[in-house]
């Protein structure tokens, strides 16, 4: 019976690695080159609406149901931009994540991302 269990914690061990191997990075021919000159898509001494939109975290873009982009921008108030494409993105002022402020410890509510 023990031979059976190490049989089969090697076959997952061994299938954990191919996983890992060949799932985990999509891998690119060649290197990436900008085509085109930088730009900002986003702006804060311009486009922000109060000093909390800071983004603090990574930023998130996607596209929703209705082919608009929608980019979070990650603090402990969080926000968010929208529009039907990089070169039109407009914030919206509501917050759509916020802190509770909770100064209890024990709690662990205080600032969250």
């Amino acid at each position: 019976m023990n031979k059976l269990y190490s049989i089969v914690f090697i076959l997952i061990f061994i299938s954990l690695i191919y996983v890992e191997n060949t799932y985990s990075q999509i891998m690119y021919p060649g290197t990436p080159e900008l085509i085109g000159s930088e730009e900002d898509f986003w702006v804060w001494e311009t486009d922000s609406c109060k000093y909390t939109m800071t983004p603090d975290g990574s930023v998130r873009a996607y596209r929703d149901s209705n082919d608009n982009i929608i980019v979070h921008l990650a603090h402990y108030d969080n926000f968010r931009l929208t529009g039907t494409s990089f070169d039109n993105l407009t914030s919206d002022c509501n917050v759509i994540l916020s802190s509770n402020w909770n100064t209890d410890p024990s709690k662990h509510d205080n600032q969250h991302w």
